[in-house]
């Protein structure tokens, strides 16, 4: 029972809109280092996972490797919500794919990827404007959108939408997993304290930072510049609102 109750939690949008921006890894994962930078924003320190190909530490100075971002989805954190490695690992080495780097995001168990509107909470800053510059500064990547691409579960699938529609300078490509699409209409219905929290109870401001409103207003910079592939199951409940999405801006 200890085990379900969070899961249960986070399944129903009960799990706390902040927790710890620091989640170490508890057993070791092949190919993964658990690391920490400096938010300036929030001023602490943020943790998160970064996965490195065979062959990193050995390769010549000058080589440089595609990043995909991973987003958790809603209870999630950088250790909770990870993509299986092992899966990308096997790939590399079956030269299925190039050798890359993947970094998973710690954007907080239900800040949805959003600035709060108090500044105490930052999560859409912290990905866009402070993680991706401390990878580039640290990591060998290749540092320009053509190597960069976004991608997450649920709440994290909505957050690659928005950051690949409000930031289409900074990726190639993004990838949602059943992306959380919901609108603040179906917020302020079945999650105030989120509403409270991060935008002072004002559904409209939260309604302005969705994917689906950010294409609207970045439709033509993100059209033929930034490939979006959506995944999502027939007998899903958002279905709906990912297909109409995707018909009338044809992203």
């Amino acid at each position: 029972m200890s085990i379900l109750l969070p899961a249960l939690a986070a399944l129903f949008g009960l799990a706390p809109v902040m927790g710890s921006w620091d989640n170490p890894l508890k057993d070791a994962v092949p190919g993964v280092e658990h690391r920490t930078f400096r938010s300036a924003s929030m001023k602490v320190d943020v943790g998160y996972n970064i996965y490195l190909p065979p062959g990193y530490a050995a390769a010549a100075a000058d080589r440089r490797y595609p990043v995909i971002y991973w987003l958790h989805g809603l209870g999630g954190n950088e250790t909770s919500g990870m993509f299986p490695t092992a899966i990308v690992d096997r790939a590399i080495k079956d030269k299925s794919i190039p050798p890359l780097i993947v970094v998973f995001v710690n954007g907080g168990p239900r800040t949805r990827y959003h600035d709060s509107t108090d500044g105490k909470i930052m999560a859409d800053t912290l990905v866009a404007k402070e993680l991706i510059g401390h990878i580039d500064q640290t990591f060998r990547t290749i540092a320009s959108p053509d190597g960069r691409a976004i991608s997450g579960m649920s709440m994290g699938g909505n957050g690659s939408l928005k950051f690949a529609f409000k930031y289409p300078e900074l990726f190639s490509s993004a990838v949602a997993f059943a992306p959380a699409l919901v609108d603040g209409q179906w917020m302020e219905a079945n999650d105030r304290e989120f509403l409270d929290t991060m935008f002072n109870g004002e559904k409209e401001k939260y309604q302005e930072q969705i994917a689906a409103e950010v294409i609207k207003r970045n439709a033509d910079k993100v059209r033929g510049k930034v490939s979006i592939l959506i995944l999502i199951g027939n007998d899903d409940g958002l279905l709906g609102r990912n297909q109409a999405m995707h018909s009338c801006w044809k992203i």
